[in-house]
């Protein structure tokens, strides 16, 4: 999620790069759903006592996510830009993953 008035070049070029779209769609605004329906999902399973359907969506949305983020890195490793924003994102992401997956295993 970039900072729409950000000063620093390779933001600008990151988000205005050939992977700043899927499918017609700005990434960046494909990570904020991503986030409100995690969050969404999350808590709706918490409230729901761990209703299997509920698990099993975050399961795979955490791995969707995670499967975007490590090819978003790699494509920014590939510009030789990494935008700030983008990489706090991913390693949000990241952490919500292994979170996720602390929280199966316990």
């Amino acid at each position: 999620l970039c900072l729409p008035n950000n000063t620093t070049a390779v933001c600008d070029s990151v988000k205005n790069s050939q992977f700043a779209q899927l499918f017609g769609i700005k990434v960046e605004k494909l990570g904020l759903v991503y986030f409100i329906v995690f969050l969404s999902w999350f808590f709706g399973g918490t409230i729901l006592a761990q209703q299997s359907v509920w698990i099993g969506g975050l399961v795979v949305l955490s791995v969707v996510g995670l499967g975007s983020s490590l090819f978003f890195i790699a494509a920014q490793m590939q510009l030789r830009q990494l935008c700030v924003q983008c990489m706090n994102s991913h390693g949000t992401v990241i952490g919500l993953f292994l979170l996720l997956t602390t929280y199966l295993l316990v």
